[in-house]
């Protein structure tokens, strides 16, 4: 995540406390996991979904009781990240492509 920054972890943050999970969300449904905050409480249920070969990162949000999402629409309507904060960069090319958006 090359623009991961203070501001968006500090809003995570505020839900933290009462939350297994806090993880951003897009209104289309779409998870940004890499950038969420995770409690050691749901070490045992992580455990249970590798050992079963269930690999997929959504169903472990579907399994904690006590998950919270933050818009991420609404992250970026208020400031708190840019609309190329979860841009995806996985080779050198794409990094290339897309370095003019980093903030």
């Amino acid at each position: 995540m090359p623009n991961v920054n203070l501001n968006i972890i500090l809003e995570l943050q505020k839900y933290f406390e009462e939350n297994e999970i806090v993880v951003p969300r897009w209104e289309n449904g779409y998870y940004e996991p890499l950038c969420a905050i995770y409690s050691k409480s749901v070490l045992s249920i992580i455990k249970k979904m590798l050992e079963n070969n269930d690999l997929k990162i959504s169903n472990l949000f579907e399994k904690v009781n006590k998950l919270k999402t933050v818009c991420v629409e609404k992250l970026i309507s208020e400031g708190i990240i840019n609309e190329n904060f979860f841009m995806n960069i996985n080779r050198v090319d794409d990094f290339k492509s897309k370095n003019r958006y980093i903030f």
